[in-house]
């Protein structure tokens, strides 16, 4: 009989054993962050922040996991031979006392390899404190090398004390795409293009402009004139050009071929040297010019080409009235 009754409160205890699981998978929420923005970073190893997880059974979801990185990630290194980089994850877990306890999981692995290897580390809390905060990241550096995919992969579970309820999980993972590193330029330039009492559809040479690649050691500037004066016929050279080295300078000559044909008058504008592969590195360098008025020679010969227009003309409407007597002379 005794037997019986012990059989009897085992099979009581595991039907409420199930029925507390049943109901506690029935309310878990697992939540998945994955950003859909992509940024660079270029560092010489360091720890990068992925990602910040919450746990609470306060509040539904459990458990939160967000990614502070632009994913996927294009991380740039600076040496072919690899540098070593850690990752990091901020947390922030609350629990109503020793009921209940929280694991955070951080993996890092090469996706290149078949087997998935990597590194990871699990951190779990659980005791009388209500909240705890704080971060977590891998026992050892990770040699990352350009040119390569690895994951990041971030996982956040809340249990209660016994292990039975699984009460929330959350996942991020990170992609990381890997290159190069390329030395960044940088296009900076001078010289003004100023000029008076120039002959209204004369040409004139002005003293040269100048483009500069002020960047990083070891880049190489692509450049080229992208704007021009309205007025005017100009011409540059060059007008272009490709790898400039850092510290380097190179003169472009000016030309106005043909000066606007208004006399006396100011003529304000700008030529815009650009960046190629940054087109919102540019530098304006300033034009100012001014027309001279016509001299007296000038006037007079436009007098005279004007009145000699005016005779030949005529001329030509006398021979027509003689080829044809009858039409009248106008």
């Amino acid at each position: 009989m005794k037997i019986k009754m012990k059989a009897k409160y085992a099979i009581i205890i595991i039907v409420m054993l199930t029925t507390i699981s049943v109901f506690g998978n029935a309310t878990a929420l697992t939540t998945q962050t994955n950003d859909t923005n992509t940024g660079t970073l270029a560092l010489t190893g360091g720890t990068i922040h992925v990602a910040d997880v919450w746990c609470s059974q306060y509040d539904a979801p459990y458990a939160k996991v967000t990614l502070t990185q632009p994913n996927p990630l294009t991380l740039e290194i600076k040496s072919n031979s690899g540098e070593y980089f850690n990752f990091e994850v901020g947390y922030d877990i609350k629990a109503p006392g020793d009921a209940d306890y929280a694991t955070i999981n951080l993996k890092f692995y090469d996706q290149s390899d078949p087997t998935g290897t990597g590194a990871s580390k699990t951190f779990q809390w659980g005791g009388p404190e209500e909240e705890r905060s704080g971060t977590i990241k891998l026992d050892q550096d990770q040699l990352l090398y350009p040119g390569k995919t690895y994951k990041v992969i971030v996982n956040a579970d809340m249990y209660d004390w016994w292990g039975v309820t699984h009460l929330g999980s959350a996942q991020g993972i990170l992609t990381i795409n890997t290159k190069l590193y390329v030395p960044k330029p940088v296009l900076s330039g001078g010289g003004t293009i100023k000029g008076t009492n120039l002959k209204p559809t004369g040409s004139a040479p002005f003293n040269p402009v100048y483009v500069e690649n002020v960047g990083e050691s070891g880049s190489k500037l692509n450049w080229e004139i992208t704007e021009t004066p309205s007025f005017g016929t100009w011409s540059f050279t060059p007008a272009s050009g490709n790898g400039l080295t850092t510290g380097t300078q190179r003169d472009i000559e000016v030309w106005l071929e043909k000066a606007p044909s208004e006399a006396n008058k100011e003529f304000t504008g700008h030529v815009r040297i650009i960046n190629k592969d940054n087109p919102s590195n540019y530098v304006d360098i300033p034009v100012d010019i001014k027309t001279g008025k016509k001299s007296s020679s000038e006037t007079t010969e436009h007098a005279i080409h004007t009145l000699f227009t005016i005779l030949y003309q005529r001329l030509l409407k006398m021979l027509f009235n003689i080829s044809q007597p009858n039409t009248p002379l106008k």
